[in-house]
């Protein structure tokens, strides 16, 4: 569950990082 989360936060960053 944690992986699951801190892969979702890699998603926003990158999003942000856009």
């Amino acid at each position: 569950r944690v992986k699951l989360r801190l892969k979702r936060c890699d998603v926003v960053k990158k999003k942000k990082s856009n």
